[in-house]
């Protein structure tokens, strides 16, 4: 099981942000067989209720699969519904900090930070600009050949440039499979 830190806040006009009232609703996606042979048992995908006492509050969730995520009702006023994937860990993950995934996928949903927009942003601004420059050369009827075919080769390099994907550790380490041809980002 891994356990996970509820810190759930509201607005507040004097000052800090104060404990949202009300409950976080924990259900998994599907229903999951747990355990081996005899010890083997079936979970169904039923809700459990987590209040929200005022204080952060710590959960203990089975760690999610290839198979499912969990489907997160916040019963509080401006909650969403979320879909999350856990990770199987010791440590004490934030609930702020927790994968959103799409369900029926189980892709993550990472929203990437501002930081790391800006060097996409560079990246494929620098991208266009090859592009722009290999179609040049390509139609231009002064360049000669060479120019043609080193603009074709710089764009091939950059077509074959890996995927970019940005996260946190935790978010990181909940993903099911990693594809060798992106380049993981993992920030602080």
């Amino acid at each position: 099981m891994t356990t996970v830190r509820l810190d759930v806040r509201a607005p507040s006009t004097v000052g800090a942000d104060t404990p949202a009232v009300g409950y976080l609703e924990w259900s998994p996606t599907a229903r999951r067989v747990v355990g081996e042979g005899a010890d083997a048992h079936v979970t169904l995908p039923s809700a459990q209720r987590v209040p929200l006492a005022g204080a952060p509050v710590e959960v203990k969730v089975a760690a999610t699969t290839a198979a499912w995520c969990w489907r997160v009702q916040e019963r509080v006023s401006g909650g969403k519904t979320r879909y999350v994937a856990v990770p199987d860990t010791t440590d004490v993950l934030a609930y702020a900090e927790l994968v959103d995934v799409d369900p029926t996928t189980l892709v993550p949903l990472d929203p990437v930070p501002p930081s790391a927009t800006a060097v996409l942003e560079d990246a494929s601004a620098a991208r266009d600009q090859a592009v722009a420059a290999a179609a040049t050369a390509t139609n231009s009827a002064e360049d000669a050949s060479g120019s043609a075919a080193a603009a074709a080769a710089a764009l091939a390099a950059i077509e074959a440039l890996p995927t970019w994907w940005v996260g946190t550790q935790a978010q990181y380490d909940a993903l099911a499979v990693k594809d060798p041809g992106t380049l993981y980002l993992v920030t602080a």
